[in-house]
C-alpha cells in the first residue's frame, strides 16, 4: 500500500472536527514516516511533530 493510501485510511488524516485549528502529531517507525509526510502536506494543521525511530527518513529533505 502506498503512503498516500495509508494516509487516507487513518482517521486523523480524514476530516477533522472543525473545533481543532491544529494538533500535535506523533508517530513511531512507519507511523512516523506517514506523520512526516502528513506534516509536509498540511503544515498549517500541525502544532508539534514528534517522530520516534522513523523508518525511511535519513535526511529530512528526502521526505517529500
Amino acid at each position: 500500500m502506498s503512503t498516500s493510501k495509508v494516509m487516507k485510511e487513518y482517521p486523523v488524516f480524514k476530516d477533522r472536527p472543525d473545533s481543532f485549528k491544529y494538533f500535535n502529531l506523533a508517530g513511531h517507525s512507519y507511523g512516523a514516516y506517514i506523520s512526516a509526510h502528513y506534516a509536509l502536506k498540511y503544515p498549517d494543521k500541525i502544532k508539534k511533530l514528534i517522530l520516534v525511530s522513523p523508518i525511511g527518513i535519513r535526511d529530512p529533505k528526502n521526505v517529500r
